[in-house]
């Protein structure tokens, strides 16, 4: 997965703590079996191919399903730590 701005990842077995400084996001990507996002401190935005950002913050779980293009990252001004768990 690739990022704009500056991010910091933690490796795991199949997850990865992810923090994004503010404005840092993803490129356009997709998950073959679908993504869930743990949001875990702060404020961000993910955003579904051909749809406006949706906000998300601490305490979300967001679901994106199977195939589906989307970004995800910290606001303008805020930074985003989430918790990303890739399905099989």
């Amino acid at each position: 997965m690739g990022l704009t701005g500056a991010a910091h990842h933690e490796e795991g077995n199949s997850d990865q703590l992810g923090d994004f400084t503010p404005g840092a996001r993803t490129y356009w990507h997709h998950h073959t079996g679908g993504q869930i996002l743990v949001v875990t401190a702060g404020l961000g935005w993910v955003c579904p191919h051909g749809e406006s950002p949706q906000e998300i913050r601490a305490g979300d779980v967001v679901w994106v399903p199977p195939g589906e293009r989307h970004w995800h990252g910290g606001t303008s001004d805020t930074v985003l730590t989430h918790l990303p768990s890739r399905s099989a």
